[in-house]
């Protein structure tokens, strides 16, 4: 196993190479990765990136969200995650009017069959505006590995 063996602050060493290579390939690689996700989280809080920071937040908010409508819960239930999840947005991320409209459609009468339509949208603004931290953090994972 070819592991990296530098540290950094706020890293733990012994990464695999394998795993390094499928994280800076491509950003959704590192989101839907619990164990990269996590890296990625100490990655933005160790450089203090706050726009990142709330950026995953908002995108690990959506993912709960998703996991938790296949259960089934009540409406009233998901009305209030649709609305605290919109009030995050407003407060916090960088989307524009468009975007910010479609999630205002979940806090009013959508129908079921678009809100995973408008979630996924959300999500993958989330995951664009994540890019530019994401090349920071490879570059950071490579730095460790000595490359």
């Amino acid at each position: 196993m070819d592991c990296v063996s530098h540290s950094c602050s706020g890293c733990q060493t012994g990464e695999r190479l394998s795993d390094v290579n499928v994280w800076t390939t491509d950003i959704s690689k590192v989101l839907n990765s619990p164990r990269a996700r996590r890296k990625f989280d100490e990655f933005i809080s160790n450089e203090e990136l706050e726009e990142a920071k709330q950026t995953l937040l908002f995108w690990e908010r959506i993912d709960k969200i998703q996991k938790k409508r296949r259960n089934d819960p009540p409406r009233n239930a998901l009305l209030r995650e649709y609305k605290h999840l919109y009030e995050f947005a407003e407060d916090y991320i960088n989307f524009d009017e468009a975007e910010m409209r479609q999630l205002r459609r979940l806090t009013q009468s959508c129908p079921p069959e678009n809100v995973d339509d408008i979630l996924e949208m959300a999500k993958q603004s989330a995951q664009k505006l994540l890019a530019d931290d994401h090349r920071l953090f490879c570059s950071h994972l490579w730095n460790q590995m000595g490359r």
